[in-house]
């Protein structure tokens, strides 16, 4: 998963620079830093957009004026939906035109450029990875092995587990609403939940762990803490217990750093599983309830969308691309949905599939 923190924090939003618009988000009395982070607001965001996007679903509609546009691009750029807000942004230009607003507008374009061009691993294509491994589909019943990992520099709560579930049970719940989409069977879920006490070796393996050396070993230390040889035999074991249709596994380390899963694909399947390295709240997004719901999705056989140079303007809200803000804000698009086994369909796209 792209590292999102530094990107965001320079870009708090555009909103904020724009001397207009919406009065509830007060964004110009109130550091930028704190005056965005209330949920309500986001409710109140996603209220205004369904309105205005119903608007102009009614037949004779009028268009919509100058400010609507800037505050449905306020309100897309709150959600962190930039695709939507620059456009917003664009509309509202050509009806009014300004520098200030211009200046903005570019900043966004290549604040979204950025996205692709600085990421360390730009691909031309996506891959596929449905039906390999223990997690061969998001459907029927799902274990999944949840394990909170102690290091020196990761400690757990009660507290810090309790909400670190809590947000898995929602990102869960996410994935049932969105099951709905596709007219597929509810997927429903079973979570066993360790809590892996910490030693010397397990603090040398996190201190090397990186998205660019994953690490086998570490994943095999852990799990022999609970008696197994290989994380594939705890999964299976899980699996069978539960009489489920597949099998997860989650590795929480409670340190910031960018997190990855090491999924099965159709030329190796060794071990599949993914590092959470998040810790339990940030308080400018749900930062972990995005990343529990991006990295399971890999699992099941989707692809990155944020590191495509051809897909910067396709399914900018899917779970794979763009983050937005708030979970409830992204959804599982086409291409994802076939990816995880919700459809028969291969979408086209701007790109190549393999």
């Amino acid at each position: 998963m792209k590292n999102y923190d530094a990107v965001r924090a320079s870009f708090f939003i555009l909103a904020v620079l724009l001397p207009v618009s919406i009065g509830f988000l007060k964004l110009l009395e109130d550091d930028p830093e704190t005056s965005l982070t209330h949920e309500s607001e986001g409710g109140e965001c996603r209220k205004l957009i369904e309105d205005l996007e119903l608007k102009q679903t009614i037949p004779d509609k009028e268009d919509l004026d100058y400010r609507s546009w800037l505050n449905l691009g306020d309100c897309y750029a709150h959600l962190w939906r930039y695709q939507e807000a620059l456009s917003a942004f664009k509309n509202a230009y050509v009806l009014q035109s300004s520098t200030q607003l211009l200046e903005h507008i570019t900043s966004l374009e290549e604040y979204l450029t950025e996205q692709v061009t600085t990421e360390e691993r730009p691909r031309s294509f996506y891959t596929v990875m449905r039906n390999f491994g223990p997690a061969k589909h998001l459907t029927g019943k799902t274990v999944v092995a949840y394990l909170f990992i102690e290091t020196n520099q990761s400690q757990w709560s009660s507290l810090d587990r309790q909400q670190a579930i809590s947000t898995l049970e929602f990102a869960q719940q996410w994935y049932v609403k969105q099951a709905k989409n596709y007219q597929v069977a509810e997927p429903t879920f079973v979570n066993r939940v360790f809590h892996i006490e910490g030693d010397p070796m397990m603090s040398r393996f996190h201190s090397t762990l990186s998205i660019q050396s994953p690490s086998d070993h570490f994943t095999r230390y852990v799990v022999s803490k609970l008696g197994f040889d290989t994380p594939s035999q705890l999964l299976e074991k899980l699996q069978q217990e539960d009489q489920a249709d597949n099998a997860m596994l989650f590795l929480h380390l409670n340190k910031q750093a960018r997190s990855f899963a090491w999924p099965c694909t159709y030329r190796w399947c060794e071990e599949e599983y993914t590092f959470i390295l998040e810790p339990i709240k940030d308080p400018r997004w749900q930062s972990l309830h995005y990343t529990i719901a991006h990295e399971g999705l890999h699992l099941f056989g989707a692809d990155d969308l944020y590191n495509i140079e051809n897909a910067k303007t396709y399914a900018t809200n899917d779970i794979m691309h763009y983050a937005s803000r708030y979970l409830e804000d992204s959804e599982i698009d086409s291409l994802t949905a076939y990816a995880i086994g919700w459809s028969d369909f291969k979408p086209h796209t701007p790109f190549p599939i393999y």
